[in-house]
C-alpha cells in the first residue's frame, strides 16, 4: 500500500522541518556567543598613587576580573614589551586618554621609546591581584635613563598566552594615570629647555653625541640650574657634526632629551 501526503501537509511538513533547523542554527549561534563571551577576562591596570615624587618607585597592580578558565599570559620583554608606562603627550590632558580608546592606542603605537617604560610580566588564574614594580626608568642604546616629568598611564599592548583560550580585555580608568614630578627638557628648534616641578639647585652637563661607522663625537657642555627653568640655544654652541643625540646628565641622574639637527654643521 502507497502512503500519499496531501500538498498541504507537505508544506506544513516543510514548515517545521525548516522551523527546527532553524532552532538548531540559533541555538549553536547562541552558544558559540555564550561561549565566547565566557571567556572574555576583564584585566584592570591601576597605580599606587596619583603622585610620583623624583627617585620614588611606581607600584602596578594588574587584577584578574571573574573567570572559571585557566590561563597563564605574559610578555617579559624589558626594552618593548611587557606592562607599558606611556608617557601622555603635552597639550593632551588625561581625560582625553581616558575618553578616546582610539587615542590610547595612538599614543601606544606612535610613542617614541624614551617616552615610555616597560615591566616584564607573568600573570594567570591562580590569583586575583598581582604587583609589579616600575622604577622610572627606560632603556635606551643599552643604558637606562630616567622618565620625563609628566601624565603616563599603564597599558599592555602585546602579550603571549602559553595556555589557556581566553580574551583578554585590558581596561583602565582614572587609577591607571599618574603625573611624575621631576625634571622636563625638550629641544624647541634649537633651545634646549629644562624645567623642574620643584626648584632646584644643581650643576649639570649636556651631552651632545653622535656616532656612524665613520664619526664619533661627543661634545660636553656644562651649565648651572637655579629655580624651575633653564634655556640654552645649541645654535650658538660649536657644534661639529649636523645632528647630535641630547643627553642631560644631572644628580639625580641622566635624561634623553632627543636629536637635535644642527644647521653650522651641514
Amino acid at each position: 500500500m502507497v502512503i500519499t501526503m496531501k500538498s498541504s501537509n507537505k508544506r506544513i511538513f516543510t514548515i517545521i522541518v525548516a522551523g527546527i533547523l532553524a532552532g538548531i542554527g540559533v541555538g549553536i549561534y547562541v552558544y558559540n556567543e555564550l561561549s565566547h563571551i565566557e571567556h572574555i577576562v576583564p584585566i584592570y591596570l591601576s597605580v599606587d598613587k596619583k603622585e610620583v615624587n623624583m627617585g620614588e618607585n611606581v607600584t602596578i597592580y594588574i587584577k584578574i576580573g571573574i573567570t572559571k578558565y585557566p590561563f597563564e599570559l605574559s610578555n617579559q620583554n624589558t626594552y618593548s614589551g611587557g606592562i607599558g608606562i606611556y608617557r601622555i603627550p603635552d597639550g593632551i590632558s588625561p581625560d582625553q586618554v581616558l575618553r578616546n580608546k582610539t587615542l590610547q592606542e595612538k599614543i601606544v603605537l606612535g610613542t617614541v621609546s624614551q617616552q615610555s617604560g616597560h615591566v616584564p610580566f607573568v600573570i594567570n588564574n591562580k590569583k586575583e591581584i598581582f604587583k609589579f614594580i616600575w622604577n622610572c626608568t627606560f632603556p635606551e642604546y643599552n643604558t637606562y635613563y630616567n622618565a620625563l616629568e609628566g601624565y603616563y598611564f599603564v597599558y599592555i599592548k602585546s602579550y603571549a598566552i602559553p595556555y589557556g583560550h581566553i580574551e583578554p580585555r585590558f581596561i583602565i580608568n582614572e587609577n591607571s594615570i599618574f603625573y611624575l614630578k621631576g625634571i622636563y627638557a625638550k629641544m624647541e628648534g634649537s633651545h634646549l629647555i629644562i624645567n623642574s616641578t620643584e626648584p632646584l639647585d644643581f650643576h649639570g652637563k649636556i651631552k651632545l653625541t653622535y656616532s656612524n661607522f665613520t664619526v664619533h663625537y661627543t661634545k660636553y657642555m656644562e651649565f648651572n640650574y637655579s629655580g624651575r627653568s633653564f634655556s640654552i640655544d645649541l645654535e650658538k654652541e660649536n657644534i661639529e657634526v649636523p645632528c647630535v643625540y641630547v643627553i642631560l646628565i644631572t644628580p639625580y641622574g641622566k635624561y634623553w632629551v632627543g636629536e637635535y639637527v644642527h644647521s653650522k654643521g651641514e
